[in-house]
C-alpha cells in the first residue's frame, strides 16, 4: 500500500511537476509504479492504477 506522500509524487510525475526528492522518485522506480528515461520520470501501467484505486487521477486522463 502506498503512502499519500508517494501518492503525492506519483502525481506530481504524472502532471510533469519537478520535485526536490529524486530519491523517493527513484524508489518508485525500483517498485514499478514508474520508470525513469533519462532524467524524465513516467508512470507505469501498476502507477497509474494505483493513483486511479486511490481517487488521484482523472480517470478521463
Amino acid at each position: 500500500m502506498l503512502t499519500e506522500e508517494q501518492l503525492a509524487v506519483l502525481r506530481d510525475i504524472d502532471n510533469s511537476v519537478a520535485f526536490d526528492d529524486a530519491a523517493k522518485a527513484d524508489q518508485l522506480v525500483l517498485e514499478g509504479y514508474a520508470e525513469k528515461d533519462g532524467d524524465i520520470y513516467q508512470l507505469t501501467s501498476k502507477g497509474e492504477k494505483s493513483l486511479l484505486d486511490n481517487g488521484a487521477l482523472d480517470p478521463g486522463v
